[in-house]
């Protein structure tokens, strides 16, 4: 995405060497906090609007079509980041994650789940559930991220089971989660 509220999307074509305009526009335009995580399973392009705003959305890229998916627990801004711990790259990834709502009790699998650090100086950390179109609050990070930088990174060839997080923003801090 463009990032300054604009909804074109680009690809960057690895063997040409070259960047191109995805043929149909985001949903809406993109801001400060935006970012991007891939399901190879899937074939999905998931993302979130930022700018302040809790948009959700994924890309079907076989499909060429976007859906509008549950909206983030809260709206996300700069420093935000979000990572896939998807299947396809480490198939020994078996993480499932069991959480309640209400009184109804959720699974979600090893492929169904996507991180999302909020950003905008804030600790807040969640997990989105790909197969029941939902949300729920995670531990919350032992900082806030820095503003404009911030990275979530799932090492999937290396301790599957972690999601590293790094503040920057003048500091070396790093966690795991």
């Amino acid at each position: 995405g463009r990032g300054d509220w604009g909804p074109e999307c680009y690809f960057y074509d690895i063997e040409s060497d070259f960047w191109a305009r995805y043929r149909y526009d985001l949903p809406w335009g993109v801001s400060l906090g935006h970012d991007v995580t891939m399901c190879f399973n899937r074939k999905r392009i998931y993302f979130t609007r930022g700018g302040g705003y809790a948009d959700f959305a994924c890309l079907d890229i076989e499909a060429n079509s976007y859906t509008i998916l549950a909206s983030a627990p809260w709206g996300l801004d700069h420093g935000a980041s979000i990572v896939h711990p998807c299947t396809a790259l480490n198939p020994n990834y078996k993480t499932s994650i069991t959480y309640t709502i209400g009184t109804t009790t959720y699974t979600a699998g090893p492929d169904d789940q996507i991180f999302v650090i909020r950003g905008g100086g804030t600790a807040d950390f969640a997990m989105y559930d790909i197969a029941n179109n939902q949300w729920v609050t995670r531990a919350s990070l032992p900082f806030g991220p820095g503003e404009g930088c911030s990275s979530a990174i799932w090492t999937w060839g290396y301790d599957t089971d972690r999601i590293y997080a790094f503040r920057f923003y003048d500091t070396s801090e790093m966690a795991y989660y």
